[in-house]
């Protein structure tokens, strides 16, 4: 029987440059700040989150995969910053993504607000 092909998902990823001083040094640390499908932010971002997380690619990528229920091999990242520059990536502690019903609240919101 023929089938359809699986797609893979787009998602958007986008990174804000953190820079650390330690005892003279400068870190860059990379913090997450938008996900996004089909121009649908996903990822609900607060600029003071006190309980935050350090992590690698490869550790990010994991839980974006489970937070989106689709294999890696699914996703199809696209990146504003290179993938070998992201080697510490700041998430929030109990990262999540917005689902279909809280993403149209938000959004009724935000409207509500520029009123």
């Amino acid at each position: 029987m023929p089938s359809i092909p699986p797609t893979t998902l787009p998602i958007e990823i986008k990174f804000e440059i953190v820079e650390d001083k330690i005892s003279g040094n400068t870190h860059k640390e990379y913090r997450l700040t938008s996900v996004k499908h089909e121009e649908k932010e996903l990822f609900d971002f607060h600029e003071n989150n006190d309980c935050e997380l350090t992590v690698n690619f490869l550790q990010f990528s994991d839980k974006l995969q489970k937070e989106l229920c689709v294999p890696n091999n699914m996703l199809r990242l696209s990146k504003n910053i290179q993938q070998d520059e992201l080697k510490k990536i700041i998430i929030p502690w109990e990262f999540q993504l917005l689902k279909k019903n809280n993403n149209s609240q938000q959004q009724s919101n935000l409207a509500a607000n520029k009123m």
